[in-house]
């Protein structure tokens, strides 16, 4: 949750993201090193390797090490990509909300909403009539920096669907 300007962004944190390719990273220089013992064994259990791993495995040791790492890295900051926009960006102020989420925007102004709230894995934006504006899957870890966000900017955060309560 980045705030500048009384302006309020809540999106997946670049702390979550950066284990993904540190990670891939790791992984990959692992496989680096035993990449050359796991050809042989996939050969002699298999008659057969992935084409990828076979030209790994011709690398020199230091080589199919650091080629493996760099790949390990690409394919976390995708997953780590991916994850993130999966997700929609909300922007908060004391009037409104932008929801950002795969080149569309939702807007609600503060003044219209009579509910946001999150309801399994979608959060939710109710207008003064108590119908839906916005329903956008979000990642669960996420709720607690939203109902945070929107409470901080005024707006009715209701910790669930207020139509099923009687």
């Amino acid at each position: 949750m980045n705030t500048t300007d009384h302006d309020t962004t809540v999106i997946i944190p670049t702390t979550w993201l950066l284990p993904f390719p540190v990670g891939g990273a790791i992984v990959g220089g692992l496989l680096g090193l035993g990449v050359r013992p796991l050809v042989d064994w996939l050969l002699d259990l298999v008659d057969g390797a992935p084409a990828p791993l076979r030209l790994a495995a011709e690398l020199p040791l230091p080589w199919a090490v650091v080629v493996l790492a760099v790949v390990g890295a690409a394919l976390g900051g995708w997953v780590a990509g991916s994850w993130r926009a999966d997700n929609p960006t909300v922007e908060l102020s004391d009037v409104r909300a932008l929801i950002r989420f795969k080149g569309k925007t939702w807007r609600a102004a503060r003044a219209e909403t009579s509910a946001v709230f999150s309801d399994g894995h979608d959060l939710v934006v109710l207008d003064t009539a108590g119908a839906e504006t916005t329903r956008l899957k979000v990642e669960q870890a996420l709720v607690g920096r939203l109902r945070t966000a929107f409470e901080r900017h005024g707006f009715p955060w209701r910790g669930a669907d207020p139509r099923d309560q009687h």
